[in-house]
């Protein structure tokens, strides 16, 4: 078994503002220059260009301006020409793919020559360094890549003919490494490996089989350190299923060259070792200053609308008014049970708006006072009549985007593709109703969040006209792959991602007590255990969102525990670039959300059922349930 020493050197920076020296346009730093580049060859050349949108998404937490390329596009002195770069060896092998003698090699070639001669920082994450040590020129500045870095490479091991890596410890907490959870016998994907067939969640049970954790991404290029004086372990790997195997080098630093020994967003999770990768950008970019502000928490009440149980609800905002906890409520103006599938419709088909609303009057002094903020989550959160997947009931289905279930395995969701009206003016006139109806209701939204996170990329950049705030997790395409959508988490806050949208995070998760069939249960020790993993993400945020049909038991417990490990919760609408909305403001329309078309009259039927609950009868109705 190898012993690894981490020795990480701070790094501190001095900014100096040199005011009156220019008069007004004093003297600031410029943004820095990234440049990404990728691989693209092979069957799988695609996920290059996948992992390369996601590291985009991480780097807009920086002030960064950033090109992405493919490394076979390369130029030579690009490299030179930016501040920092990133390389995504996603291809095993990748100029193996670029034919003999063609531009694309001397592309390649290009950059190895750069990539090995920069005094710049320069990211490589995962293969291909065997390219590099293979074409060295002692013109380099050493007879090798090893005399130079201090790193010798060993290769690229994995399951099953090597070891299943499937941990990763940095500053000291031990992280997940592309772990997921799936029922026993069906892994989520080709080379996920079960950690252990008795190490169930003891929680779930699904279909009659509870779920377990299975190690996804168990590959790791291996190197060891020849030279300590030259390199350092930033964060380490090791698996907990071989024994004897010992801890390997994961995150490694020689001067201004980086290496990752995979690619972090693969299966990437709440507790994952993307946070330690995230943490490390920091420190790759050159403002790894310790950040002397208390972690931030944020907590969201997801799926509100007119037809949510009106009582629970109020219970959950009275618990968090005596508990000081600011907290933003994501509003479905327009609330639709056309198949009457909702307990709470007895019955009857529902069509329910959120103005004048006992939900809507509830909302209303916390949102006066200050403590309650709007997050527009779609406008009916479903799709027309029919079940998209589940019911048709708003906050159960997909409302920009077609799912459906597999009929040969009820866990398994199939996503189709967006909806059949889906276009610009479609998405644009639906949210600019979702925003009448809630100026109606005298709310104002610093921010949207996607129904289930999910709908087209003209949606998205449709939509960022009107909100150009997002809160949540947020899906992206590629051109190479359409019809796959890329779902990304955040650490921390995003100024810009690949859609140009200020992102606010949701990122650990919610409560879970009796989950649909292939997924796990959610408790609030788990969402305590993943804040407690992202306290190694300097600037990071403990996200989560919480049911308005659930007791205040489960969100007592869980503000509790996130209190404890030293964060404060903050109101999520503070972090958006205009700050939160005057609540005494009068609410008018934006300029993009114009005409008749765009209006709604916060009518709607209701059916018998609402008709008695206006006149005042009280009917006894079961508890909703997490459908």
């Amino acid at each position: 078994m190898r012993r690894v020493n981490i020795n990480r050197a701070a790094i501190v920076t001095m900014l100096f503002l040199l005011t009156g020296l220019f008069g007004s346009n004093s003297l600031l730093a410029a943004s820095r220059q990234v440049l990404i580049l990728h691989d693209s060859s092979g069957d799988f050349g695609h996920i290059g260009k996948e992992n390369a949108i996601m590291l985009e998404n991480l780097l807009g937490h920086f002030d960064a301006d950033i090109t992405v390329t493919p490394v076979s596009s390369y130029t030579s002195g690009l490299i030179g020409n930016n501040d920092a770069t990133f390389y995504i060896g996603s291809t095993f092998d990748e100029e193996s793919y670029l034919g003999e003698g063609s531009a694309e090699q001397q592309n390649y070639r290009n950059f190895i020559k750069d990539a090995a001669t920069t005094g710049k920082p320069i990211t490589w994450i995962q293969h291909n360094l065997t390219s590099m040590i293979k074409h060295w020129d002692p013109a380099w500045g050493a007879a090798s890549f090893s005399e130079k870095t201090g790193i010798k490479h060993l290769g690229f091991v994995s399951a099953p003919t090597g070891p299943a890596f499937n941990r990763v410890k940095y500053k000291g907490v031990e992280l997940d490494k592309g772990v997921t959870w799936a029922t026993p016998g069906n892994p989520p994907a080709d080379g996920c490996v079960p950690e252990s067939t008795n190490e169930a969640s003891g929680e779930a049970e699904t279909g009659g089989a509870k779920e377990i954790r299975f190690a996804c991404a168990n590959g790791l290029e291996t190197i060891d350190i020849s030279d300590p004086s030259l390199a350092e372990v930033i964060a380490t790997a090791s698996t907990t299923l071989q024994a004897d195997v010992g801890d390997h080098e994961y995150i490694t630093r020689s001067g201004n060259f980086w290496f990752i020994g995979d690619i972090p967003f693969t299966f990437l999770s709440a507790e994952d070792r993307y946070l330690a990768f995230a943490d490390v950008l920091h420190d790759i970019l050159g403002t790894g200053v310790e950040h002397d502000q208390s972690p931030t928490a944020l907590l969201r009440l997801e799926d509100v609308s007119a037809g949510i149980n009106p009582a629970i609800f109020k219970t959950q905002l009275e618990f968090l008014d005596k508990e000081n906890i600011p907290f933003s409520i994501a509003a479905v103006p327009a609330y639709e049970d056309p198949n009457a599938r909702d307990p709470l419709s007895a019955g009857v088909a529902r069509s329910l708006k959120l103005p004048q609303s006992e939900v809507a009057k509830i909302i209303e002094p916390y949102y006066q006072k200050g403590l309650a903020s709007i997050v527009a989550h779609g406008y009916t959160h479903q799709y027309s009549n029919v079940e998209n997947p589940f019911s048709g009931i708003s906050g159960k289905d997909w409302e920009f985007f077609r799912v459906q279930k597999n009929p040969n395995n009820a866990s398994e969701l199939q996503f189709i593709g967006p909806v059949a009206e889906d276009s610009a003016d479609w998405a644009k006139e639906r949210m600019c109703k979702t925003e009448d109806l809630l100026r109606q209701a005298n709310f104002k939204a610093f921010a949207w969040e996607t129904p289930h996170y999910l709908a087209s990329k003209q949606d998205y950049q449709t939509i960022k006209e009107l909100y150009p705030v997002h809160y949540g997790r947020t899906a992206y395409f590629t051109p190479e792959n359409p019809g796959t959508p890329i779902n990304q988490l955040f650490p921390y806050v995003i100024d810009k991602d690949s859609y140009g949208y200020r992102q606010i995070p949701e990122n650990i998760g919610n409560i879970q007590r009796t989950p649909r069939e292939g997924f796990r249960v959610a408790t609030p020790e788990d969402l305590i255990r993943a804040a407690e993993k992202m306290t190694v993400v300097r600037d990071g945020i403990a996200s989560f969102y919480y049911h308005p049909f659930l007791d205040t038991e489960d969100l007592g417990k869980t503000i509790t525990g996130i209190k404890e490990l030293g964060y404060t919760f903050k109101a999520p609408c503070s972090l958006s670039p205009a700050g939160c909305p005057d609540p005494s403001a009068e609410v008018s329309s934006s300029p993009q959300c114009t005409g008749a078309a765009n209006s709604d009259d916060g009518g709607g039927s209701s059916g018998f059922l609402w008709l008695l609950l206006m006149a005042g009868i009280r009917l006894i109705i079961p508890k909703q349930t997490n459908a």
